[in-house]
């Protein structure tokens, strides 16, 4: 009898538990739908009359990102300067956006790492770059190192995303 009475425990507590589970979803939608509405909301209330939409407020601790054609949206985005790295030796910074690489321009569909694999370590190349903060378009010369792990390889010294932000590993 005993272990009837502790199975029949053990099955409200699972029972509780799924219960309590399904309440906390049932919570975080409602919660969510909430959010979205009040957004939505806040939109639709910044309106004006005629159609047209407010400007949203500058937010100081953003840097306004310069607008770019179309044309121009290629390039790598540097995400990480290696100390030292050759990279670092010629001035290059987190958020500046790599475009061209000895005049070569880097389309939407082209790799550094690709582009960069063309040098051999010691060659001296020039880097058009975008700054991201003041928008200014600069060229650097940089000299090629040779990569830690290869000694054949060049080495440039960033980690980098490849426009649009889809991703790309560091070199």
């Amino acid at each position: 009898m005993e272990g009837r009475s502790r199975a029949s425990w053990w099955l409200v507590g699972i029972l509780a538990g799924i219960v309590v589970v399904l309440l906390a979803c049932t919570v975080a939608t409602f919660a969510g739908g909430l959010a979205a509405w009040l957004v939505v909301r806040q939109e639709w209330c910044s309106m004006r009359s005629d159609g047209a939409t407010r400007q949203p407020r500058a937010r100081p601790d953003l840097p306004r990102m310069p607008e770019m054609p179309f044309e121009m949206m290629g390039g790598a985005i540097v995400d990480n300067v290696r100390p030292g790295s050759p990279a670092e030796q010629a001035g290059l910074q987190r958020g500046d956006t790599i475009v061209a690489i000895d005049g070569r321009a880097i389309g939407l569909g082209d790799d550094l790492r690709e582009l960069l694999s063309r040098y051999r370590p010691g060659d001296t190349i020039s880097i058009d770059i975008r700054r991201w903060r003041t928008g200014q378009a600069e060229t650097v010369q940089v000299r090629l190192d040779s990569h830690p792990d290869d000694p054949n390889r060049p080495y440039l010294g960033i980690a980098y995303r490849t426009m649009p932000f889809m991703g790309g590993p560091g070199d």
